[in-house]
């Protein structure tokens, strides 16, 4: 079971495409569709211990971005909280 932290943080993963444009939904698109191609012709050009390393490499800067974006939604959302209690 996720933490109330986590529920907002995968809420607002969710919800930022849709307040992007148009254009900037569709770049974004255009870019993960291009990522995926490019890795899927490396790995073709790679041998299997090749393959394997970019692998791990690719895991590990997924997990690198996942968990620093995690500790900077933290820090807004605590920014956020605090200046709140502010204006009350």
């Amino acid at each position: 079971m996720e933490g109330p932290v986590q529920a907002l943080y995968v809420y607002a993963l969710e919800k930022v495409l849709e307040h992007w444009s148009p254009d900037q939904r569709s770049r974004y698109w255009e870019i993960a569709e291009q990522y995926e191609k490019d890795k899927k012709q490396l790995l073709c050009h790679l041998k299997k211990e090749e393959q394997t390393h970019l692998e791990q490499l690719t895991e590990n800067m997924k997990e690198y971005m996942q968990r620093e974006g995690e500790a900077l939604f933290r820090e807004g959302l605590s920014m956020g909280l605090s200046l709140g209690r502010l204006l009350r």
